[in-house]
């Protein structure tokens, strides 16, 4: 009698359904789910121009910081190409190279901390 030093099967995404799960996906992006979505520039033919600073403004955040490629949605030539174009832009004036935080206009009340006021 020998012990068969295999673990029991236990029904997950890559057991006896292929490499995929059965999701119907690419090789091997079977638990990680469908495959990335295409380049929403390459997508649409779109041009990024920094007179069209219109259309930069979904790229980058409220504090005016430009937002990564998981946020944008863009490969990595369309990333490079409109981070030129928000440069380009703030450049000329159109885009404001960083907002003004909320409550950063108030008056500033204390220094250190402290929290004892004004005396």
């Amino acid at each position: 009698m020998t012990k068969s030093h295999s673990k029991p099967s236990r029904g997950g995404p890559r057991s006896a359904g292929g490499a995929g799960g059965g999701r119907g996906g690419a090789r091997g992006r079977g638990r990680f789910g469908p495959r990335r979505r295409v380049c929403r520039v390459c997508e649409n033919n779109h041009v990024l121009d920094y007179k069209r600073y219109q259309d930069l403004r979904p790229f980058i955040n409220r504090l005016g910081k430009v937002l990564p490629r998981r946020a944008t949605r863009l490969c990595a030539k369309h990333q490079r190409s409109m981070a030129l174009q928000v440069r380009r832009a703030r450049y000329m004036g159109l885009l404001a190279f960083s907002a003004e935080p909320e409550g950063m206009n108030q008056q500033r009340r204390g220094g250190r901390g402290g929290g004892r006021g004004r005396r």
